[in-house]
Order: C-alpha cells, then sequence, then structure tokens
C-alpha cells in the first residue's frame, strides 16, 4: 500500500471514528501527520512490549493438531490468502464461527481493504462452498495417489477456480519484489550460475536439483514473458506477456515444484542457500564488507532516485538479499499449494461439516473516504466485537499479509482474546481506528493504545532523520516459520 503526503487538514469522522481521538485527548491532525511523515522517512517501527491486559484468551479446539500449534491458523491464513487481491486493498482477512446450534456447521466470515465486493471473489466463495458439501469424504492420507480425489488437480473445478483467482497476486508478488528492469530475469540467470558452481553434499542433491528445477520453470513460465514500458524502462502495466489459456497449468506447475522442494528438502535447502553465500576466503570476505559497508551508507536513496538502468539493482543487493528474496519467492509460491492441503485436512476432520462464506460489508460511508479506511483486520475485530456470542469463534484472526503496526498493536491491545499472524509492523497513514462499543472496557483500551501510538510516532518523527534506518519488514514475515506441510511428519 502506497503512502500520501495528502494530510487533512481537519480530524476525519468516519462513522463517529474521529471521536475517539477526542476523547483520547489527541490531534487526529498531528497523528496522521506523523505517520506520514514515518512512512515517508521509511523509519521501520518496533514492537510495543508494554501492552499487557490481563486477559485470559479464549480457545476453541478446531483441528487435530499433530503439526504443532499452526495447523489451525495456517487454515484461516490460507483461507484469507486464497481470497486476497493484488496490492493493498485486496488484502484480506478471516475468521472462523462454529454454530451454537449444530456443531458441524462453520460459517468462515471474510473482509478485504476493499470491501470483499467483487464478482469474482462471491464466486470463488460459492465453488468453495459446493465442495464442502459435495466432496465425498476420504480418510485424509499422508501420501496420495496421483489420481486421488484430494490431489489438487488443475482439470478440477475448485482447484483451477482457485489457480485463476490467486495467478494475479503471484505475478503482482513478482513484480513489487523485482522492480528494476529485467531484474527478474537476471536474479535467475545469476542464481543458477552460482548453482551450477556449488558442489552439493550427498544429502543435498536432491535437494539442489529441485532448486534447479524451479529455476528453470520460473524461466519459462515468467522470466521469458517480461515486458517493458520503453519510454522509461519501468514494467509495463500488465508485466506479464500472458496468455490465459494456459495459465492455470503453469501456475499449477510452479505450486507442486515449490511445495515438493519445501515438503522434502526444507533443510537442505537452507544449506545450499548458506554455502552459496558464506565467503570462501579473504578475498571474498572484504568483498562483502565493502558490498554491505555501499548498501548502508547509501541506503534509502534506492527507492527515492527512481533511477531504472539495466543492472543498476546489483549495487543494492548483497548476495544475501538476493538469495533471500529467491527463497522467500518459493515459500509464497507454494503456500498456494499448501492452501489447498489445509482445505482438504479440514473436511476430512468431519464427514458432516457445513462450511458457509460471508464477507464484512464495508461500513457505510468508508469505501469513498479519500484519505483513511478500515483495514480487513479492524473490519474483523469490529465484526467480532458487535457480536453475541465471541465464544462461537476460533481465537485467531486469518490474514493474507502481516498485520500493520497500528492493526497489530490495536488488537493485541483492545482484544487480546484473539490472535493474528506476526506483524510487518508498517506505518500506513490510511489505516483508520475500529469502532468499539461505548463506555467498555474495549473503548478504554482503545483510547489507552492510541495514546500509546501517538506518544512512539511523536518520539519518531521528532528524531527524524537521527533514528537509524533499518530495512523495513516483508509483508508477511513469517512466511518461511510457518511452513508446514500436513503430507509429512
Amino acid at each position: 500500500m502506497t503512502s500520501t503526503n495528502d494530510v487533512p487538514k481537519t480530524p476525519l469522522h468516519p462513522r463517529g471514528r474521529g471521536d475517539i481521538f477526542d476523547m483520547a485527548g489527541l490531534d487526529a491532525v498531528e497523528f496522521y501527520t506523523n505517520a506520514s511523515k514515518i512512512n515517508d522517512e521509511q523509519i521501520q517501527q518496533q514492537e510495543i512490549m508494554d501492552l499487557n491486559p490481563q486477559i485470559e484468551p479464549l480457545r476453541i479446539e478446531l483441528l487435530s493438531d499433530k503439526k504443532g500449534r499452526y495447523v489451525g491458523k495456517n487454515l484461516l491464513d490460507s483461507f484469507a490468502l486464497i481470497f486476497a487481491r493484488p496490492g493493498g486493498p485486496g488484502v484480506a482477512a478471516t475468521v472462523l464461527e462454529c454454530s451454537a446450534k449444530d456443531p458441524n456447521t462453520y460459517t468462515l466470515w471474510l473482509a478485504t481493504n476493499d470491501g470483499a465486493k467483487s464478482y469474482s471473489l462471491r464466486r470463488l466463495a460459492k465453488d468453495i462452498e459446493d465442495w464442502f458439501k459435495n466432496r465425498a469424504l476420504y480418510e485424509y492420507q499422508d501420501t496420495l495417489p496421483s489420481d486421488h480425489p484430494d490431489n489438487p488437480d488443475p482439470k478440477k473445478d475448485l482447484w483451477a477456480s482457485i489457480l485463476t483467482y490467486c495467478y494475479p497476486s503471484i505475478v503482482k508478488f513478482i513484480q513489487d519484489t523485482y522492480k528494476i528492469l529485467n531484474e527478474f530475469r537476471e536474479t535467475l540467470n545469476w542464481i543458477e550460475s552460482a548453482m551450477d558452481l556449488f558442489t552439493p553434499s550427498e544429502e543435498q542433491r536432491a535437494a539442489h536439483d529441485g532448486i534447479t528445477r524451479i529455476l528453470n520453470q520460473l524461466k519459462v513460465d515468467f522470466g521469458n514473458r517480461l515486458r517493458t514500458n520503453a519510454a522509461n524502462g519501468s514494467p509495463d502495466e500488465n508485466w506479464i506477456d500472458d496468455d490465459p489459456s494456459d495459465r492455470v497449468e503453469r501456475f499449477n506447475k510452479i505450486t507442486q515444484l515449490c511445495f515438493q522442494e519445501l515438503e522434502c528438502h526444507e533443510l537442505s535447502i537452507g544449506e545450499i542457500f548458506q554455502g552459496l553465500i558464506e565467503p570462501k576466503n579473504e578475498e571474498e570476505i572484504q568483498k562483502h564488507d565493502r558490498e554491505e559497508r555501499i548498501r548502508k551508507e547509501t541506503w534509502p536513496r534506492k527507492e527515492n532516485t527512481g533511477i531504472c538502468k539495466e543492472n543498476t539493482w546489483r549495487q543494492w543487493d548483497t548476495q544475501e538479499i538476493t538469495f533471500e528474496k529467491f527463497r522467500r519467492l518459493i515459500y509464497v509460491i507454494a503456500n498456494y499449494r499448501r492452501a489447498w492441503y489445509n482445505l482438504v485436512h479440514f473436511k476430512a476432520q468431519g464427514s458432516n461439516y457445513i462450511l458457509q462464506i460471508r464477507t464484512i460489508s464495508m461500513p457505510e460511508g468508508q469505501r469513498h473516504l479519500p484519505r483513511t479506511r478500515l483495514f480487513c483486520g479492524m473490519q474483523i475485530l469490529e465484526f467480532l466485537l458487535e457480536s453475541d456470542h465471541p465464544n462461537n469463534f476460533f481465537s485467531y484472526i486469518g490474514c493474507s499479509k502481516g498485520p500493520c503496526w497500528f492493526s497489530y498493536h490495536t488488537l493485541k491491545c483492545v482484544a487480546p482474546e484473539f490472535e493474528m499472524r506476526e506483524p510487518n509492523l508498517k506505518i500506513y497513514n490510511a489505516w483508520g481506528p475500529p469502532k468499539v462499543p461505548g463506555d467498555s472496557s474495549y473503548q478504554h483500551r482503545l483510547i489507552k493504545v492510541l495514546r500509546i501510538l501517538d506518544e512512539k510516532m511523536r518520539e519518531a518523527a521528532n528524531k527524524g532523520g537521527n533514528l537509524e534506518r533499518r530495512a523495513a519488514l516483508p509483508d508477511t514475515p513469517d512466511v518461511e516459520k510457518r511452513f508446514v506441510s500436513l503430507r509429512t511428519d
């Protein structure tokens, strides 16, 4: 989500939200001015540790947890990932409700930053509901034969629908990760050359071969389809010379390669990349130190210069960053296939499960405000606080990306009964506070956290250029940590 310097001259009052700033004794103009300044100066925020309401978190046992505590959480993050659209407006959040009348009936509540209004989103939701209703129940198996109904098959309606819906998101992720002309193509070639020079151990051989297959597939599917704007050298608006007739098969193949590589060789992949970047002699150590020094001295000019010349990216990306970007890309792509297995595993837990998918409508007037919006995680929070039966919800809010600095601390303080994934701690000055029940403990907590956030921002904004610059966290910092395959021990 991009920042804006167009700061409101008067406090905004969407659905009375401006009143919460008045009740907290805060100046909304100063609040959003500082947010804009911190965003523009790329000051990475830190987690605030002194938020500790003494509330015992609620827990609902949703799934048999043979893989540890991430199984249920990954399910809700997977739903959010599937329903997300490209860019900030398409970020999605989910929460799952178990019916008090029928324990086999679940309702997945879905919110997106842009209001979850698209026809394609609602059609995908209907496809998933129908699949839950009509799918024959098979005992969940760690290893499935190739013709097993639970294997993701691009010729099957639901998996094909998911691939078609999610394909633009992965293209946007590649575009956002590799912004300079031909960087993606050159990165693939450069890593391929480095892999050719690397001698894997016997245990690493299969992982090495798998990475090579991923490189080749990415070059065929994406690297050779780059289109650029001849006028300024930047990526073309469409970026990928795409043939819709075979995009499903292409996306299916690359998700399969990435998922299987992590499922079988995740440890070896880490060892290989570490072996590729570790300096081997004194000359390489000195070169590494020089590159790191240049990167620190010149950061963050990269984002502000607008330079788009061939190979400019090599001035900025050290070997570590280059391999980190590529390794992260493997995880991001693999997670779409992991999402499929999360759905299958959930359905296989009960023979009579019924899943309903409902969208949370953006509050009236909120969609048309030019400067702030209620982010999807905050829409879920509002919905939960208004619910008469909060104990019927699984105590986790799934999200396609990590929550921002505002959303993370607001949830942590206002409703610690519910958790979200690891935050990216970025500040977006389009964020609007949620509406909470008046004269309640929730309102007192929201006032408390807004005061703390305001104080921290004023400190950061006043220090400005004296603050140490830190590389921004990825939008989804825990994408590697949270990868779990349900098919292996």
